[in-house]
């Protein structure tokens, strides 16, 4: 839902933010800015709680003309999946299948993004973690007797 309110986002003159000073992620900084009426977004949202590429470019960044064609184009398709499930995000599905094609929350899937993107792509920042992994955890895990660990999120 981040995704579909950019234009709002931009159309509003929220974004794109420009000023490194706007950038920084401090108290009481324009990313700490509440933004009202979000669709499908929970009271109190912030700028900061959208995805980075609404905060960090400018209009004629090809990324964020990218996802603002993508988001607008979800009406499109015969249905819409998403990485997530029913229980965790309510709210925003609902909202989501009130506007969009059939939504079917087919999550939680996890991707190791670098068996994903290679490393050496442009692409390589982009992934579906929001953590960064500790360095090492593979390997161990490869240590270990199959089904001996037990993962828990």
């Amino acid at each position: 839902m981040g995704y579909r309110n950019y234009r709002q986002l931009i159309d509003r003159g929220l974004v794109p933010l420009r000023d490194e000073a706007d950038l920084a992620d401090v108290a009481g900084g324009r990313l700490a800015t509440v933004v009202a009426g979000t669709r499908g977004m929970c009271d109190g949202v912030q700028l900061r709680d959208f995805p980075s590429f609404i905060r960090t470019t400018d209009s004629g960044d090809i990324m964020l003309n990218f996802l603002l064609r993508e988001a607008e184009r979800l009406s499109l398709p015969d249905a819409v999946m998403i990485n997530s499930f029913d229980d965790l995000e309510t709210t925003t599905l609902d909202a989501m299948r009130a506007i969009l094609p059939p939504v079917h929350a087919v999550g939680p899937l996890l991707l190791h993004e670098r068996h994903v993107i290679p490393a050496d792509s442009p692409l390589a920042g982009l992934g579906s973690n929001l953590w960064k992994e500790q360095a090492g955890l593979m390997e161990w895990l490869a240590g270990r007797a199959p089904r001996s660990v037990v993962y828990v999120n």
